[in-house]
């Protein structure tokens, strides 16, 4: 029998293991007038000399997961184009421990960016696909992708958050 993996809500504290969000809620705009407001340096990509700008498509499938990647040399940022992806993450980067496993709810008006190393999946689409801007170091799905098997397949337990 599956194990269970209970989505919980992104926030700031429930994150900082992984990474941090991207969102300007609760910031003030760095500029602005009445035509738009600017949010400067929401995440940061240190270290990287090129950057990639990728678009993946995430299928609509079922909510179970029996594997995980990991980049060991370089963050990521995950930014929905729209929809509500679920995604798995497993945190602190190091040695593999899929006890501390969680699942997140990206609610669409924020991204995530990974820490280097944290481990995840291709995020889970709640309601049709969805495509998620994907930024990292440019080589990284060749050069650097690795994935490790789970003990176990775990079904992702979504309840619809208010």
């Amino acid at each position: 029998m599956a194990k269970k993996l209970e989505v919980l809500k992104l926030t700031e504290e429930n994150f900082k293991e992984f990474g941090s969000i991207i969102s300007s809620e609760g910031r003030r705009p760095d500029a602005g007038d009445e035509s738009f407001n600017w949010f400067e340096k929401l995440g940061a990509l240190e270290g990287i000399d090129t950057v990639s700008i990728n678009i993946l498509e995430c299928k609509q499938r079922e909510m179970k997961i029996d594997k995980i990647e990991v980049h060991r040399q370089t963050p990521e940022a995950i930014i929905p184009l729209g929809g509500k992806p679920v995604i798995a993450v497993v945190a602190p980067a190091g040695d593999f421990d899929e006890s501390k496993m969680k699942a997140f709810l990206i609610d669409g008006d924020r991204g995530i960016m990974l820490n280097t190393g944290v481990r995840h999946f291709i995020p889970y689409p709640v309601d049709g696909n969805v495509n998620c801007i994907i930024v990292f170091r440019h080589g990284t799905g060749a050069n650097d992708l690795v994935f490790d098997q789970l003990s176990d397949t775990y079904d992702i337990v979504y309840k619809k958050q208010g």
